[in-house]
């Protein structure tokens, strides 16, 4: 039963991380996607489901170095912590005003305050 879960695990890992991979790379043309979080989130995945596509990632020229520095240090560059600023807080805005339901309303802008806390809080690159 164990090894069963344990491939099935992997199995769904591996998923999530193309998915994630898929997005961060539309995030590359889209301007309101991220990028470097599904990156990441990709990388963690593949971590821990495939050593094959986990090293291909640390070693691909453009998302080796964001894998790599978050590792090293957790360091964001201040261009991306600029524009990940300026995103949540036009989130942010745009939740005030579309979202009519007061204590959903506040849920998620609270929860875009942790999520800008912490994306200030991590040191430069």
């Amino acid at each position: 039963m164990g090894s069963m879960y344990s491939r099935t695990k992997k199995m769904l890992l591996f998923l999530l991380g193309w998915l994630s991979l898929i997005t961060g790379i539309i995030g590359i043309f889209v301007p309101l996607l991220p990028t470097t979080v599904f990156i990441l989130i990709a990388a963690w995945c593949f971590m821990r489901s495939s050593d094959r596509f986990h090293d291909w990632m640390l070693n691909h020229p453009v998302f080796g170095p964001m894998v790599i520095n978050w590792r090293r240090s957790g360091a964001i560059p201040p261009k991306a912590k600029a524009l990940a600023t300026m995103m949540i807080l036009i989130s942010m805005a745009s939740v005030a005003y579309f979202v009519g339901i007061l204590w959903l309303k506040a849920a998620i802008i609270l929860g875009l305050c942790g999520v800008l806390g912490f994306v200030l809080s991590r040191p430069n690159q």
